[in-house]
């Protein structure tokens, strides 16, 4: 019944002159379906990389502060040095605490540890120095703490100048003796065994009176240097060569004209005065 009445929609369209495809039979096909054709992506359309958390977002530097208890009189000392151009602008670690050292080399930094506290109590009254039983906790010291001959040394030495934010961790008896340092006897290194030794811990012991009295030289000596450079230039005095040679005269021996005319004078009424004598014949 179907196919009698699609032949009667055939002619009924050949007469109204549109001409309707045949339905041909569906055919499965055998072969494997074909891999889908990837297209180009743009650059818009790709996935951005999600940066890691060091690139995203950088370290966050740590502003050192002393730990002088002095507060803004330190760091302003350190910001003027920094503007000076002095290499006692910078900062040295505290050396970090060590609970039963299981060498001498962590015992030798817990006792320079004692000697750096030590002698920033004695520097300040007012310190607290309860604050330095957290251990764990990383304290900065200022390097203007420190004598300025030795630090000048260590910085000015090609052998340790690359090291910009140390100090000495030693000083011998005999460079102690020749710079004219004081040190404490509690300062001298131990050995091993406890004895002490021919050297010192090189710790924080100079004065802020003397610190503060170096900054006054340093900004007069600046102030004296800028002043020769902007003063203009001396003229320079034009010597012209002499060709003849000056004849030094003897002040004794020199006679006022009117004495010489008034001998010339007398002279001449001596001659008038005496007769001429007349040849012999």
């Amino acid at each position: 019944m179907s196919s009698e009445a699609e032949k009667k929609n055939d002619k009924n369209n050949k007469m109204d002159g549109i001409s309707t495809p045949q339905s041909t039979p569906k055919s499965t096909p055998q072969s494997t379906p074909k891999k889908p054709i990837k297209t180009p992506t743009s650059s818009s359309s790709k996935k951005k990389r999600t940066p890691r958390k060091s690139e995203s977002s950088p370290a966050k530097s740590t502003k050192k502060v002393c730990a002088c208890g002095r507060g803004m009189a330190c760091a302003g000392m350190t910001q003027a040095f920094r503007l000076l151009g002095d290499v006692r602008c910078h900062f040295v670690e505290l050396p970090r605490f060590r609970e039963n050292p299981p060498s001498f080399k962590y015992q030798f930094r817990n006792n320079m540890r004692a000697s750096y506290i030590r002698n920033l109590a004695k520097c300040n009254a007012d310190l607290d120095t309860s604050e330095f039983e957290d251990v764990k906790k990383r304290r900065f010291v200022a390097v203007h703490h420190f004598q300025p001959q030795v630090v000048k040394a260590f910085y000015e030495n090609p052998m340790t100048a690359s090291k910009a934010h140390r100090v000495p961790i030693s000083i011998t008896e005999h460079e102690v003796k020749q710079m004219g340092i004081k040190m404490e006897e509690e300062d001298r290194i131990l050995s091993v065994n406890g004895n002490p030794t021919g050297g010192f811990y090189f710790v924080p012991n100079y004065a802020p009176t003397d610190v503060h009295q170096d900054l006054k030289d340093l900004v007069r000596s600046k102030r004296l240097v800028s002043e020769a450079k902007s003063a203009p230039p001396k003229p320079k005095e034009v010597q012209f060569p002499s060709y003849s040679k000056k004849k030094v005269v003897d002040k004794k021996k020199v006679v006022d004209k009117k004495s010489i005319l008034q001998h010339l004078q007398d002279q001449r009424k001596q001659r008038e005065r005496t007769p001429k004598k007349g040849r012999g014949r």
